[in-house]
């Protein structure tokens, strides 16, 4: 079993016998940050959902086992879950309340009316209040993550 279920993307690259660069790609194109890997300092971590996808799509299966260099980062504790309180939550709905000016989040409120969160997203420039967000998943960190495409922005005349 990979230990803490991280791995680093060069080591994954060695175990499947492939370029680095191929992985990076894959991961970019296709994979979600937070569920599938997460950036510490300059390295990639893939989680164990990131691994079974790649697995997947190469069509490739990683000798398990050995020892992998370096420590995974830990999740942080309980507590700092962002706001969202709900542990091993599933997709869920949201409805943007406003577009932060940082282009990759949006303060949203939950289908269930409680407090409002901040969801991150691919670009909210084209993005309005009241836009639902469907199928938002929470991250490792319990931040919440829209994997779908974001909207081009609206043209004004």
């Amino acid at each position: 079993m990979l230990q803490k279920g991280l791995v680093t993307e060069s080591d994954l690259s060695k175990r499947l016998g492939v370029d680095q660069r191929v992985v990076a790609d894959f991961r970019r194109e296709a994979l979600v940050e937070g569920r599938h890997w997460v950036k510490v300092r300059q390295e990639i971590w893939f989680t164990e959902a990131g691994v079974a996808e790649i697995e997947k799509r190469t069509g490739a299966e990683i000798a398990r086992g050995g020892a992998i260099d370096g420590q995974p980062p830990s999740p942080p504790a309980e507590g700092a879950d962002r706001g969202t309180g709900k542990e091993g939550a599933r997709a869920a709905d949201f409805t943007v309340w406003r577009c932060c000016p940082n282009p990759t989040w949006v303060k949203a409120w939950p289908g269930d009316g409680s407090q409002a969160v901040d969801v991150r997203v691919k670009n909210n420039r084209g993005m309005y209040p009241d836009m639902k967000l469907r199928g938002c998943v929470p991250d490792l960190y319990g931040r919440w993550v829209y994997p779908g495409r974001c909207p081009a922005p609206r043209r004004t005349a």
